[in-house]
């Protein structure tokens, strides 16, 4: 009997979270990673110095 008790209580986190997140990401008030944004935060930027020497020939 707990163990039902137990998963039903994670199954029901993991549903309210997932709800969440799909709630936030239709209604656009998720941050998301910050990468489409103009932060100057982001880690994506960093790849920028990485891709200037794609094609380069050595």
């Amino acid at each position: 009997m707990l163990e039902t008790v137990i998963v039903f209580a994670i199954v029901v986190i993991v549903a309210v979270m997932g709800g969440r997140s799909f709630y936030r990401t239709m209604t656009g008030k998720n941050d998301g990673c910050g990468c489409s944004g103009n932060c100057h935060s982001c880690a994506c930027k960093d790849f920028t110095k990485i891709d200037q020497g794609q094609g380069a020939e050595i």
